[in-house]
């Protein structure tokens, strides 16, 4: 079996820690990944953070977990990067010897102490989001937890560890105002309203007159 530049780098500091990791078997890791849900616009871009998590595989408490073959693909996305974990030692174990594509994480993690803890940090990583729909992540194939102990057991599990619903852009038209209300009503300038009082003062005396000169009138007549 022809053993890639990644695997002997791996396989190097295995045996520095001191441990030898063995052959990989199809049993995945059970790492989580935060956010695990959510909805985000279409085209947007998140940054996802990669946690151990032994809960429910079974690793007895005196056992190190001593190195991860982590191994995560994505559907309906696109993965812009990477960041290595603080603390540990992540090789590069893609196709071309880096550390992701644009659908897959392929590090190998070791540690040069006792033991990777359950909980903490195996790095993180973007994504971009160009597709409408629900996208997943998924613990691919390949992901083991490797503990030192005589002989080495594998411990993980397989399946989706994010659900996502990416929706359109959000295309709702900015309304800005100054702050001054529509005129909803005749404006008249100020100069011209005490010419429109007078001249209604005369329209109502005028009329009065006139309606009392025909009373008087008609007060004769009869």
């Amino acid at each position: 079996m022809k053993v890639s530049s990644a695997q002997k780098k791996f396989f190097l500091a295995l045996f520095v820690v001191p441990l030898f990791f063995g052959i990989y078997s199809n049993s995945a890791s059970a790492v989580v990944i935060v956010p695990a849900t959510g909805s985000y616009a279409l085209g947007s871009t998140v940054t996802y953070n990669i946690l151990s998590d032994y809960s429910g595989l079974g690793i007895p408490s005196t056992d190190n977990v001593r190195g991860i073959a982590l191994r995560l693909t994505i559907e309906g996305g696109t993965i812009t990067g990477y960041t290595d974990p603080s603390g540990l030692t992540a090789y590069a174990a893609c196709t071309g010897d880096v550390k992701f594509t644009s659908t897959s994480i392929c590090v190998d993690i070791v540690t040069l102490g006792d033991s990777i803890a359950n909980g903490v940090s195996l790095g993180s990583f973007t994504v971009n989001w160009p597709t409408a729909g629900i996208t997943t992540i998924t613990r691919a194939a390949g992901n083991i937890y490797k503990v030192n102990v005589d002989p080495i057991v594998s411990y993980g599990q397989t399946g989706t560890i994010g659900t996502y619903t990416i929706g359109a852009p959000d295309l709702t038209p900015t309304i800005t105002t100054t702050g001054v209300l529509p005129r909803t009503a005749i404006d008249i300038p100020d100069n011209y309203k005490g010419g429109i009082l007078i001249a209604m003062g005369l329209i109502f005396i005028v009329g009065g007159s006139i309606f009392f000169l025909r009373s008087s009138k008609k007060v004769e007549k009869a």
